[in-house]
């Protein structure tokens, strides 16, 4: 059995796209626990009606907040064998996915075709059933990731270990940044999950920081962090978040979001935020990795699904 933890705060377009999957894909008894960071009320009284095991949240958020949560989870009761532990906006795909270097940061969000998301196997559930099979078989193995960044401060070493569903790779993490273990999708042991040294209070960049030194400190040089050679999980929160910069590729992509919405640009973000929020609770904007083919024949998931006149 794996407990499933999902942070979210005021993206539930993201989060009912990642629970639909994990439903459909995981194992049945998956145990789906969302962390609200002080959504909307509105959005909060939508969340519990989503496919989910438990709901636990704060009234307000504030900059610290986050780490209070995440705190409170690894300290909960748990009952299963294994933990997951993702942001709202990582969605598993029903396929292994190869990602165009040209397009690795995914921020062409809006893209028509979407062509650089090709599914290659469909094996979904059997990346699942070997992650906990290779947790069960090696002890030395502290953490699963089932995603993989495209970018290029990522290190690995020589080594690959095969299972029935792919090729792992195991991460050089001493040269790896400090927020790379903790902000993708990953799968522990629980008595792992439970010994993390969560910060309790802080943002999400203090508990990436914190807990990732921890982690290199705690399990030494050995080759505690694996992850399977193709991602399996789409990030596609770049045109959802506020970026202080933004380059030419995610300023297009916003500009589609707003066109999307009918919103105009010199709107607040706040107030973006607050609009598709709306959108969704009126089950007119949702996010769906539904198949479709290209002209050639391949296998193209598109994310965005409208329902209703905005």
């Amino acid at each position: 059995m794996i407990t499933y933890f999902i942070l979210h705060r005021n993206r539930p377009y993201f989060l009912e796209a990642n629970v639909n999957a994990i439903r459909k894909y995981f194992p049945e008894d998956t145990y789906i626990v969302v962390l609200d960071d002080g959504s909307y009320d509105f959005i909060r009284d939508k969340i519990v009606e989503l496919p989910i095991d438990d709901f636990v949240g704060i009234d307000q958020w504030n900059e610290k907040s986050c780490c209070r949560l995440l705190h409170r989870a690894i300290n909960s009761k748990i009952n299963s064998e294994f933990v997951m532990f993702s942001e709202d906006d990582f969605l598993f795909c029903p396929s292994m996915i190869e990602v165009k270097k040209e397009n690795a940061k995914g921020e062409f969000l809006f893209d028509p075709v979407y062509e650089f998301y090709v599914g290659l196997y469909n094996n979904a559930s059997r990346i699942i059933e070997d992650s906990m099979e290779l947790l069960r078989r090696r002890e030395d193995i502290r953490m699963l990731q089932l995603s993989r960044p495209v970018k290029d401060n990522v290190f690995y070493t020589e080594k690959v270990l095969a299972t029935r569903a792919c090729n792992w790779k195991i991460l050089a993490h001493r040269k790896m940044p400090h927020y790379y273990y903790t902000n993708w999708p990953y799968m522990m042991r629980t008595e792992d999950f439970r010994s993390i040294k969560c910060p309790t209070e802080g943002r999400i960049e203090d508990f990436e920081i914190t807990v990732s030194s921890w982690l290199n400190k705690s399990f030494g040089s050995g080759d505690w962090a694996m992850c399977p050679e193709r991602p399996y999980y789409f990030h596609i929160g770049y045109a959802f978040s506020l970026q202080s910069e933004m380059n030419e590729r995610r300023q297009s992509a916003r500009q589609d979001l707003l066109r999307l919405i009918g919103v105009k640009n010199d709107v607040s973000w706040e107030k973006v935020i607050k609009k598709l929020c709306m959108l969704w609770a009126e089950s007119k904007f949702h996010l769906d990795l539904s198949p479709n083919c290209d002209l050639q024949g391949n296998m193209i998931y598109s994310f965005i699904h409208l329902k209703g006149k905005i």
